[in-house]
C-alpha cells in the first residue's frame, strides 16, 4: 500500500494514496513486498460472487489428534494435508488474498483476512463489507510508512473498531519475538473487560491451534492480566523442562488509563480504544508519554492505534481533537513528520449503513437520507449530538452542544463550518512580504501552502499600499474601508506548556452601495502564528495595517506593540477608542471588555454568520469560555476587530477635503 510499484494501481482515499498490488499479488506485512497470493471465486455466476470464510477441513480435529499422537513417537512427523493448510492460511495471513465480489476482483490486506476468518466475535465471524476493506488497507499503508507512527481513526458507534483492533495487536504480537503489546481505553475497567477479556481473550481461544503460539497456561485458558506467550511457570524440578524449547517471550497486557502507566515500556504494539471518550485522563498529554514507548533512536519502533467515537469537548472529546488537529498529514515537520508522528481515518456514517447481505457494499444515498430524517425533527443540543455521533465529516464529528456554547445561536456557526468544509477552495494562504525587501516601500500578497495569512480568493484590493509619508511619519489612508484586531501574545518566551498566538483579524467596513456584497461588514482576513519574538510579530501586523492602510486596534494590557510603531514612524497606523488618550482597548479585570467581545460577535453570529470565512475561528467561537480567555486568541482578536469596525468613526479633515461648493453651486430660490 505504501510502495509504488511499475504495476500497482492507485487508489486516492480520504487523503491517503494508497498503491494496491497487481491482480493475483499481495503485499507482506512483515517485507512490505508483493508475493503471489490466492485468489477465492467460489462462483462463474457475478451474482454468486461474495465472501465465503475458509473453515478448517471437515476431518481436521480427527487427523489433528493422530498428528499429535504420530508427533510424540516423532516429534518431526506432520500430516502433509494438515500442513498444507497451515502454511495456506499462515501466507494468507501475512499477504492476504483476492475475492471476487459480483463480478469485481479485490484485494485483502493479510490482516483484514485474518480478522474475518478467523477472529470470532460476539456475532459470530465478521462479515465482509467495504468500509473495513479500506480501513485495513489505510492501517496497512501507515504500518509500512516509516515516517508514521500511529493511526487515529474515528467512526460512529457499532462498527467492530474494539475487535479490530485487538485482533491487529495479537496478529503483530503472536508473531513477533520479544514484544509487547498493550491496551488502554476511557478506563481501567473498560480496557480489562471491553478490550482484553471480550476483544481479545474470546476470540483468542477460538482460534486453531496454529495460530496460537506458546503461551503461558499457568493463568488458566482466561487470563486477566496479561497474555504472556512463554511456556507455562513451573516450579521445582520441572523448572527446566521447556528451557531449549522455543517461545516469543513476548507478551498482551492492558492498563489504566493513566498517562504514566506505559511510562518507561517499549511497545510494539498499542492500541487506544475510545480515545476520545476518555474523562479519566487527558489523551493529548498521555500521547505525549506514550509516544516514547513506541520510538528507538529517532525510528519507529512500535505503532499506537487510537479508535473512538467523539463525545462532548469535555467528556474527552476536546484533548482527542488537538491530537486530531496535529495529525494532519498535510502539516509536517522538517524531518516529514506529523506534530504527533500519527495519522487521522475517519469514516463517514453514511457508509456504515444499509449493507448488501452478500456483497458488502453500503446503501449510501439510502443511508444520507434515514441520517437526514433523523435529524430534521432534532434541534439544539440534541440535533449536535445526533451529529457528533453519526457525523458525515471531521467538522461534525466535534460539533459542539448549543447548551455549552457561549452565544446563544451556536446552530449558525455550526452551519456555516459544515458549508466552509465543502468549500476550502474559497481560501488562500499566503503571506505579506516588503516588495523586494525593501521596507516601508510597498507589502505584496504572495501565495504560500504554510503561510501565516488567510484571504478569500474572489477578494481584489482596489487600493493596496496606500499610505501616505508626510516627513518622516507615515499614515494609512484607507481608514474608511479597513480596520485591523489584534490580540498579540506577551512574552518572546513561553513560560507554560501552552503557546499563546498573535491572532489578528482585517474586517472591511459596511459598503452602503452593496449592503448585502460577500465582502461588506466582516472579516476579509486572518492572521494566526507565534513568532519566535514579539518584534517579529509586530512587524507582520504593521505588514498586514500597511497592505490595507489602516489602523489597528490592539489589547492595552499587552503593550510591546506602541513602541515599535512609534519607533518606525507609524504611530498613526495605531487606533484610540472613542473618548480615550492612549491608544488600545484596555481590559479591567472585571469583564468589561470581555462582555463587549461577546455582544459585538454576538450580534455578527446572529446576522451575518454566512459571511465568516475561516472555519477555525468559527470552531474556536463554539468552544469559547469567557472566563479562560488566554486559550482563544482569535476569538478575542475578531471581537476586537468587531469592535474597531462599530465603535470608530473616522472623517478625513477638513483641510483635506473636497468644498461641496466647488461641485455644487448654492443659489438662492427664485
Amino acid at each position: 500500500m505504501y510502495k509504488k510499484t511499475d504495476d500497482s494501481t492507485l487508489l486516492v482515499h480520504y487523503g491517503f494514496n494508497l498503491h494496491l498490488p497487481k491482480y493475483g499479488w499481495g503485499i507482506n506485512i512483515t517485507t512490505g513486498d508483493a508475493e503471489r497470493v490466492d485468489i477465492l471465486k467460489r462462483s462463474q455466476n457475478h451474482l454468486e460472487q461474495y465472501w465465503e470464510r475458509t473453515p478448517l477441513p471437515s476431518d481436521w480435529k480427527k487427523r489433528r489428534r493422530v498428528e499429535e499422537r504420530r508427533q510424540e513417537d516423532d516429534p518431526d512427523y506432520f500430516d502433509p494435508d494438515l500442513e498444507a493448510f497451515r502454511e495456506q492460511e499462515g501466507h494468507r495471513r501475512l499477504c492476504g488474498v483476492w475475492v471476487w465480489i459480483k463480478g469485481q476482483p479485490y484485494y485483502l490486506t493479510g490482516l483484514h483476512y485474518f480478522y474475518i476468518n478467523w477472529w470470532c466475535i460476539d456475532i459470530g465471524y465478521p462479515k465482509y463489507r467495504k468500509p473495513d476493506r479500506l480501513f485495513f488497507y489505510v492501517l496497512m499503508y501507515c504500518l509500512l510508512d516509516p515516517l508514521c507512527g500511529g493511526l487515529l481513526e474515528a467512526t460512529k458507534r457499532r462498527q467492530g473498531k474494539t475487535y479490530r483492533g485487538a485482533c491487529w495487536v495479537y496478529e503483530t504480537i503472536s508473531r513477533t519475538k520479544e514484544s509487547e503489546g498493550g491496551f488502554q481505553s476511557k478506563t481501567g475497567p473498560d480496557a480489562r473487560d471491553t478490550v482484553f477479556k471480550k476483544a481479545l481473550i474470546k476470540p483468542f481461544k477460538k482460534l486453531p491451534d496454529f495460530f496460537m503460539p506458546t503461551f503461558d497456561l499457568s493463568k488458566g485458558l482466561t487470563p486477566t492480566s496479561s497474555l504472556d506467550f512463554t511456556h507455562s511457570t513451573k516450579r521445582g524440578s520441572n523448572a527446566l523442562a521447556n528451557i531449549d524449547n522455543p517461545e516469543l517471550n513476548s507478551k498482551i497486557d492492558w492498563t489504566n488509563a493513566d498517562r504514566y502507566a506505559y511510562d518507561g515500556t517499549k511497545k510494539k504494539a498499542l492500541f487506544e480504544d475510545e480515545i476520545g471518550k476518555t474523562e479519566e485522563e487527558d489523551v493529548y498529554e498521555r500521547h505525549l508519554v506514550n509516544k516514547y514507548c513506541l520510538e528507538t533512536d529517532a525510528e519507529w519502533t512500535g505503532f499506537k492505534l487510537g479508535s473512538t467515537t467523539v463525545e462532548d469537548m469535555n467528556s474527552g472529546g476536546g484533548p482527542f481533537k488537538q491530537l486530531w488537529d496535529e495529525s494532519d498529514m498535510n502539516d509536517r515537520d522538517a524531518n516529514g513528520h506529523t506534530k504527533t508522528g500519527m495519522y487521522r481515518y475517519m469514516t463517514p456514517a453514511y457508509e456504515t449503513l444499509y449493507f448488501h447481505p452478500l456483497y458488502g457494499e453500503p446503501d449510501v444515498e439510502k443511508a444520507k437520507v434515514y441520517y437526514m430524517n433523523r435529524r430534521e425533527k432534532l434541534d439544539g443540543r440534541a440535533l449536535s449530538s445526533e451529529i457528533r455521533k453519526n457525523p458525515f465529516t471531521e467538522q461534525e464529528m466535534f460539533r459542539i452542544d448549543g447548551a455549552k456554547c457561549t452565544f446563544s445561536n451556536p446552530e449558525n456557526i455550526n452551519e456555516q463550518i459544515d458549508w466552509l468544509s465543502y468549500h476550502p477552495e474559497l481560501l488562500e494562504r499566503g503571506n505579506f512580504d516588503w516588495k523586494d525587501g525593501v521596507r516601508f516601500s510597498e507589502v505584496v500578497w504572495k501565495k504560500a501552502r504554510n503561510g501565516r495569512w488567510q484571504l478569500p480568493v474572489s477578494f481584489e484590493m482596489d487600493l493596496a499600499n496606500h499610505v501616505e509619508k508626510i516627513g518622516s511619519k507615515y499614515f494609512p489612508r484607507n481608514t474608511l474601508d479597513f480596520r485591523v484586531g489584534c490580540d498579540p501574545f506577551k512574552y518572546d518566551k513561553v513560560k507554560d506548556k501552552r503557546r499563546s498566538d498573535c491572532a489578528a483579524f482585517v474586517g472591511k467596513m459596511y459598503d452602503p452601495l452593496n449592503p448585502s456584497g460577500a465582502f461588506s461588514d466582516t472579516l476579509i482576513c486572518r492572521y494566526r502564528f507565534r513568532a519566535a519574538t514579539t518584534s517579529m510579530a509586530n512587524e507582520d501586523i504593521l505588514k498586514m495595517c500597511w497592505y490595507f492602510g489602516c489602523q489597528v486596534l490592539f489589547e492595552r494590557n499587552v503593550d510591546h506593540w506602541k513602541p515599535y510603531f512609534i519607533e518606525h514612524g507609524c504611530q498613526a497606523f495605531l487606533m484610540k477608542m472613542d473618548g480615550e488618550d492612549e491608544y488600545g482597548v484596555y481590559s479591567d479585570g472585571h469583564g468589561g471588555l470581555i462582555q463587549s467581545i461577546c455582544e459585538y460577535l454576538e450580534d455578527f453570529i446572529e446576522h451575518s454568520c454566512k459571511k465568516l470565512y475561516f472555519i477555525d475561528t468559527g470552531k474556536e467561537w463554539l468552544d469559547f469560555d469567557p472566563g479562560e480567555t488566554t486559550k482563544f486568541d482569535e476569538t478575542i482578536a475578531s471581537g476586537l476587530t468587531r469592535i474597531a469596525m462599530k465603535r470608530k468613526s473616522y472623517r478625513r479633515p477638513a483641510a483635506s477635503g473636497t468644498d461641496i461648493n466647488t461641485i455644487m453651486k448654492i443659489r438662492k430660490a427664485g
